[in-house]
């Protein structure tokens, strides 16, 4: 599984995030917001976090805070990196390890009283579940798909 890093944006990511903000907007992961408004919200430092993976940002969040109220502007993910990241699992096993995450949070600060500044489950504890987790999508299943693909497409 590919390995990523979420960190806090920074203006050198602005290139990265708006070409991945435009080459995702076309399969549904576009916003409401213009990709303008968004810059602009970018600099003047509305809360914003990247995910990165091999240096290459693979993730984009971005929020707005106006008085009392806060709202997500912009949110978009490489869906090449989201599919390499989750290969052979269905979307029940990263449900099951969600779960998984969830409890050994819950454990970590109601059974063993740790209580930490955060609440929830941290990236650790979802990587940690994931490693836990067989994926139901065997590599001999997808080269039988890959085997009926190639016999049922049309040309």
């Amino acid at each position: 599984m590919a390995r990523w890093l979420t960190r806090d944006y920074q203006d050198d990511d602005l290139e990265s995030v708006v070409h991945l903000w435009e080459s995702t907007s076309a399969l549904g992961q576009a916003s409401v917001f213009t990709v303008a408004e968004c810059i602009g919200a970018l600099r003047t430092h509305e809360p914003a976090v990247v995910a990165v993976s091999s240096g290459v940002v693979i993730g984009a969040a971005l929020a707005t805070i106006a008085g009392e109220r806060a709202w997500v502007t912009r949110i978009a993910v490489d869906p090449r990196a989201l599919a390499a990241a989750t290969g052979g699992f269905t979307p029940a096993d990263i449900e099951y390890a969600a779960r998984v995450a969830a409890q050994t949070a819950f454990e970590r600060e109601v059974v063993q009283g740790q209580e930490t500044d955060e609440r929830g489950a941290s990236t650790d504890d979802y990587l940690a579940a994931l490693a836990q987790v067989t994926p139901t999508v065997t590599a001999a299943v997808q080269a039988h798909f890959a085997e009926d693909i190639e016999s049922f497409a049309r040309t």
